[in-house]
């Protein structure tokens, strides 16, 4: 039996079934574990402008624009 990992999903707007999944299969890849099964809890957030954040297992993964700016200055 394979635990249930649950993944918080922050996104600007509510994402259709399609991305949810793509964002699953994405997840599944991150944890090297394809046959693992993801419970997605999703929160609209619209001060994200753009893009996604994902809290798994206490560590969050900023894919948000935001987060790409951000980055993109302390590489500068």
């Amino acid at each position: 039996m394979t635990a249930t990992t649950i993944v918080q999903l922050r996104s600007a707007i509510k994402l259709d079934a399609d991305a949810i999944k793509m964002i699953i299969k994405f997840i599944k890849n991150k944890l090297n574990s394809p046959k693992s099964t993801i419970e997605v809890n999703e929160i609209v957030d619209p001060q994200l402008i753009a893009g996604f954040k994902l809290n798994i297992n206490g560590v969050e993964y900023d894919y948000s624009l935001t987060g790409s700016l951000n980055r993109l200055a302390q590489e500068l």
